[in-house]
């Protein structure tokens, strides 16, 4: 559906600042009906991205493809107004001197979508009633709440029922338990319709629990694509395995690797770890680093397979509901990690404790914070 090859985009130097290239090459597919997200840290170029997808910038180069239809490349530009996206704002961006109906109504009512008075009445009504808000079509955006404007903004991207839409960081002006509940419905409207969604966030959470798809962008530049599993339980180097979720990383050195099977064992603070699953065959003396998710070490009484163990004294117990968060030294040369347990386990300050974690939980990453490697097959529970 959406097709980006060798997009970039330079913005010219100004009295203040240099010429800045915020995406550099940037090639991705998403497919008819997925739901593909943008993540990445602020400046990283995936909101750049998505608004030459839009129409609202002009690349450098590159191609784009929507459906069948080639809207940019090196001899043609298709303006926005004649791409069939629909796009949802992170300010809502909707107006408020019209009612909630006015402002779903508009897009109707305008351009090349134009249509009667009786079937815009049928399909604004449709539309907002899908998104929840037909009981306040006569209501200004002023007397909605944060959610309640948002699905207006979503009613009116929909309500020309585009082939696609873009969402530019639409939840991030929400509190927490709203923009939860948000995220549910979002996907279900998605799954509902089966539009092609775009979705651009720095949230990784977002990322994770929408996607079908994700990309992740640094610099200008894609650093993995993936399934959201791949993401996040086969992250391509430490740079990713920090910032799409929590991430204990250990140095080490590799000591080997056993003949004939995929595990490597090795020499750390925490003592020698073996690691299964790495998909990595590092040779004897290099420099790695293990990563080590927090809620996959573990008091040793919760396995019943072989693990990796090593002693750890409790620094702070932060209890968090569901879960404790716990802060410990362990090893003779008394690693910092963050492990995440069940708040049914007592656990205080000052005790010492027996961890484990299984081999095949632990990732092998190179020592360069951007180089990468084939990324380790996900093992199942």
């Amino acid at each position: 559906m959406i097709s980006v090859r060798n997009l970039s985009k330079t913005y010219s130097a100004t009295s203040s600042s240099a010429a800045f290239r915020a995406v550099d090459q940037v090639s991705f597919d998403v497919a008819d009906g997925e739901f593909f997200t943008l993540v990445g840290p602020s400046g990283c170029g995936k909101t750049t991205t998505l608004r030459c997808i839009a129409g609202l910038e002009k690349p450098d180069a590159g191609s784009i493809t929507l459906g069948s239809t080639v809207v940019l490349s090196d001899r043609l530009y298709v303006s926005a107004d004649r791409r069939d996206v629909g796009m949802v704002f992170q300010s809502y961006a909707v107006w408020p001197h019209m009612t909630v109906y006015d402002n779903a109504a508009f897009p109707l009512t305008v351009g090349r979508t134009k249509l009667r008075p009786p079937e815009v009445k049928e399909r604004v009504m449709r539309t907002l009633a899908l998104v929840g808000l037909e009981g306040v079509a006569e209501r200004k955006p002023t007397q909605l709440s944060g959610g309640q404007q948002q699905r207006l903004s979503l009613a009116r991207a929909l309500v020309h029922q585009p082939k696609c839409l873009l969402f530019d960081e639409p939840l991030s002006n929400l509190d927490a338990k709203l923009r939860e509940r948000m995220r549910a419905e979002l996907r279900s409207i998605q799954r509902a319709l089966g539009f092609t969604a775009l979705y651009v966030t720095h949230d990784q959470i977002e990322a994770l629990s929408l996607s079908d798809g994700i990309a992740v962008m640094h610099q200008g530049r894609i650093i993995q694509q993936g399934s959201p599993r791949e993401i996040y339980f086969s992250p391509a180097n430490r740079r990713i395995a920090e910032f799409i979720g929590a991430s204990n990383l250990v140095s080490g050195t590799i000591i080997a690797g056993d003949t004939g099977t995929d595990d490597v064992a090795v020499r750390t603070g925490l003592g020698d770890l073996r690691c299964s699953g790495t998909g990595h065959r590092a040779a004897a003396g290099e420099e790695v680093f293990v990563s080590l998710r927090p809620e996959d070490v573990r008091f040793t009484d919760a396995f019943t397979s072989e693990v990796n163990t090593f002693m750890a004294t409790v620094e702070t117990v932060t209890f968090g509901g569901a879960s404790t968060e716990l802060h410990v030294r362990a090893g003779e040369s008394g690693v910092p990690m963050r492990l995440q347990v069940s708040s049914r386990r007592i656990v205080a300050e000052g005790d010492t404790v027996m961890l484990g974690i299984r081999c095949q939980d632990c990732r092998i990453l190179p020592a360069d914070m951007d180089a990468a490697w084939p990324p380790p097959r996900i093992e199942e529970s």
